[in-house]
C-alpha cells in the first residue's frame, strides 16, 4: 500500500519501510513519523494537535489495509492502493 504523506510531497511504500510511530513535537503536536530502520530516526509524514487524533489516522491505515472481501466463504485480503493523510 502507498501512503501519500499530509503536505502531499512524499509517497511512502508501506512494504518498504520498517514502521510507522508516534513522536511528540516541541509545540506539543504530535507526529506521524515513518522508520526506514531501527535507529530510531523517522520522517514526519503528518502531524496532528493531540495524540488522540494520530491513533485514530494509525487505525485508519490499519483498517485500510485490512479490508476484507469474501469469495466463497474465505476470506481474501484485498490491499488498497492508496492512502492519504487527512490534513486534520
Amino acid at each position: 500500500m502507498i501512503i501519500v504523506s499530509q503536505s502531499r510531497r512524499m509517497i511512502i511504500n508501506l512494504e518498504s519501510i520498517l514502521g510507522l510511530g508516534l513522536s511528540s513535537l516541541e509545540d506539543k503536536s504530535i507526529a506521524i513519523k515513518m522508520y526506514e530502520s531501527n535507529d530510531r530516526v523517522g520522517t514526519t509524514i503528518a502531524r496532528y494537535e493531540t495524540a488522540e487524533r494520530a491513533q485514530e489516522v494509525l487505525q485508519e491505515i490499519v483498517s485500510k489495509y485490512r479490508q476484507y472481501n469474501l469469495d466463497n466463504n474465505k476470506a481474501v485480503t484485498i490491499l488498497p492502493k492508496v492512502y492519504e493523510m487527512p490534513k486534520e
